[in-house]
């Protein structure tokens, strides 16, 4: 009996036959912020301390994922920038509304992964560490807002933050669509966990905060790719 193919959505991303919906994680997968936060987030800490503070990228990509208060308690004890009563709280201030300005630019090949995604009546949802608001703000700013029936934050009733799978079963809920039947597209250690804590088909992108080779060798993903920007061989990278 020949076996049933892979969804392909523009040769760029391979899903599962019986897959019904995709999750996608926001910054790093679809949308590239990191620039933004190397060179905001850097001249928020020289701010506070009084110096020229510089940030590493790999340290940058060990703390991409993180929530915003955990993203700026880590930051600062990272570069050991001193944290008097309420620097955190003003750092993230500064940082958010300067991030809720922007219209980040998409990662290569996402519009295209989107648009043929919705042409093959996947339904869409976005699963984020971050509160909801932020979210639809964000996916407005980039143009994307109407593409997802469902945008997941961190701050629902209940719900932990990743790595804990709570906003990927609380969006495959809402959509009606079994978390078995479901693909979740994540750039990170982190979003990995909670993506396959949650029963998911998982999809790792290297667009963010983990290189490839660091993303293929967790063991967490059924497929790794370096990037949708360019066509995929045929059915993709599966590891599994």
């Amino acid at each position: 009996m020949t076996p049933t193919p892979n969804i392909s959505l523009d040769d760029r991303l391979f899903l599962p036959p019986d897959t019904r919906a995709i999750l996608w994680d926001l910054d790093g997968t679809l949308v590239d912020s990191f620039r933004f936060d190397l060179a905001v987030c850097a001249g928020i800490l020289s701010a506070h301390a009084g110096r020229t503070i510089h940030i590493p990228e790999a340290l940058m990509r060990e703390g991409f994922a993180l929530s915003g208060s955990d993203f700026w308690a880590f930051l600062f004890n990272s570069l050991h920038v001193e944290a008097p009563t309420g620097a955190l709280e003003a750092a993230h201030a500064d940082w958010l509304a300067q991030r809720l300005r922007q219209a980040f630019p998409l990662n290569e090949g996402v519009r295209e992964v989107l648009e043929a995604a919705r042409s093959a009546n996947l339904r869409q949802a976005v699963v984020s560490n971050n509160p909801e608001d932020e979210l639809v703000k964000i996916l407005d700013n980039c143009g994307l807002l109407d593409r997802f029936e469902v945008v997941a934050g961190n701050d629902g009733s209940g719900r932990a933050k990743k790595p804990a799978p709570d906003s990927h079963l609380y969006a495959a809920r809402a959509l009606g669509v079994d978390p078995a039947r479901c693909a979740a597209v994540e750039d990170s250690l982190l979003g990995l966990q909670a993506a396959r804590a949650c029963g998911a088909y998982v999809v790792a992108v290297a667009s963010g905060a983990e290189p490839f080779e660091t993303l293929e060798a967790s063991g967490l993903a059924d497929a790794c790719y370096p990037c949708f920007g360019r066509r995929a061989p045929e059915n993709g990278y599966n590891l599994r």
